[in-house]
């Protein structure tokens, strides 16, 4: 777990907070606490628990490891709501894209409907052109067919 924030985020292996001067973690907590939760003046429970102060270095530690919890706290929150805004802006973008591919999809099927029906009209068109030509040839291929008979019954007589 000790390379974990250097590894995995290619953080350079950053030192931890309980390695750091107790002035850096108290002024990069306040900065956390002051841009995430944003009031006009630093809670009361949280500038209580700093000013506390004990002469022995057990208590001295303990104050250190209260305001590293207190960062992280703070981190998190502040984490946590900009994954929040995050997926909300995300959600709203993915909203105006969907309605934007849903009229486009439906503008081009309509076009696509429209380009088919005009198919189907000159297939119609042509099929019954075509039907027109098959009755025409089938007329002229049963007159045909008549001549030839009358034909062969005139030779048939003269024989």
């Amino acid at each position: 777990m000790k390379d974990y924030w250097g590894d995995a985020t290619g953080m350079n292996n950053r030192p931890h907070l309980s390695a750091e001067n107790m002035d850096t973690i108290a002024a990069a907590c306040d900065a956390v606490i002051v841009t995430s939760e944003t009031p006009a003046s630093p809670s009361p429970d949280i500038s209580g628990r700093r000013t506390i102060s004990d002469t022995s270095s057990e208590g001295s530690a303990k104050r250190v490891k209260r305001t590293q919890g207190e960062c992280v706290e703070a981190n998190l929150g502040a984490v946590a709501k900009g994954f929040s805004e995050g997926l909300v802006v995300l959600g709203k973008g993915l909203a105006d894209v969907q309605n934007e591919d849903t009229h486009r999809l439906a503008t081009a099927v309509q076009k696509q409907t429209e380009l088919f029906q005009i198919q189907s009209d000159r297939a119609h068109a042509q099929t019954l052109q075509l039907l027109e030509q098959i009755e025409t040839q089938s007329e002229q291929l049963r007159q045909q067919n008549q001549n030839m008979r009358e034909l062969l019954n005139l030779i048939r007589h003269r024989n």
